[in-house]
């Protein structure tokens, strides 16, 4: 038996059988273990992060931003610049809230909020999007088959 005091404590944990591999599933099991806490509303909520971080993404790609609640049911509220984009419990409160199919937009400052709490993020996504060149060819003929 193990004690789990801090919100660092959040997250995955792995129980398996001496000699296995954790990919055994008759051998291995796995859990997400929250950690209520009266004084933090997300996970792992050490002053740096606290703060803000900085993420960088790629055109057309995503990242994660680590706003991991302290329970699965809270009401996260994601803003990018003075904009809400997002207000509920998470999709997955075990990953934090995801940013998907990333554009030249996407960059800028996200906030999570929960309560009283909130963490900053920079978000910086890199690359442009191009349109495809099209090439013509005079006296070409479609084929078909």
């Amino acid at each position: 038996m193990f004690q789990l005091n801090n919100q660092n404590s959040q997250g995955h944990y792995h129980c398996h059988y001496e000699n296995t591999s954790l990919s055994d599933p008759g051998a291995s099991v796995s859990t997400y273990v929250y950690l209520f806490s009266n004084e933090e509303d997300f996970a792992e909520m050490d002053p740096d992060r606290r703060q803000g971080s900085s993420i960088k993404g790629n055109i057309c790609g995503q990242v994660v931003l680590d706003c991991r609640p302290t329970q699965p049911n809270l009401t996260v509220v994601v803003e990018h610049g003075d904009e809400e984009i997002h207000r509920g419990p998470l999709e997955d409160p075990r990953a934090g809230y995801e940013l998907r199919n990333l554009t030249e937009d996407s960059s800028g400052e996200y906030r999570c909020s929960v309560h009283n709490f909130s963490k900053t993020f920079e978000v910086e996504v890199q690359g442009t999007l191009k349109p495809p060149k099209l090439g013509i060819t005079k006296n070409t003929f479609p084929v078909v088959g």
